[in-house]
């Protein structure tokens, strides 16, 4: 190759490079979806959009607790990460059995009227 096309492919070389930077820059993300049954924290609910770096936090909804850990969402160039919160029905439905009663999760009534014959 001879020094001037060397030159020439180096120049266009660095020109991708700074093109690249450009493009990976930091990026705000839209208001985060959680999941079923879960909503945003009250402390984010009002905000639309959120800087590159934010953290935020979801909570169960009326009617629902969580199951376990529920680590923040972080915004990264524009992309949230995943939600882990897991929210499941804590509504207690009564039934009245042999004049008896006795408190079942709305979970487990749910697989009593999908399993009826």
């Amino acid at each position: 190759m001879q020094p001037s096309n060397v030159c020439w492919s180096l120049t266009i070389w660095m020109v991708q490079l700074a093109l690249t930077v450009l493009t990976v820059q930091a990026k705000n993300c839209t208001k985060p979806i959680g999941g079923p049954n879960m909503v945003l924290s009250d402390a984010f609910i009002t905000q639309e959009t959120f800087v590159d770096g934010a953290n935020v936090t979801f909570k169960c909804a009326i009617g629902y607790a969580s199951t376990g850990r529920s680590p923040p969402v972080t915004c990264t160039a524009g992309v949230w990460s995943e939600v882990k919160l897991k929210c499941e029905s804590n509504i207690i439905v009564y039934l009245f059995l042999f004049w008896k009663v006795v408190p079942y999760s709305c979970k487990y009534f749910q697989f009593l009227l999908t399993h009826s014959t």
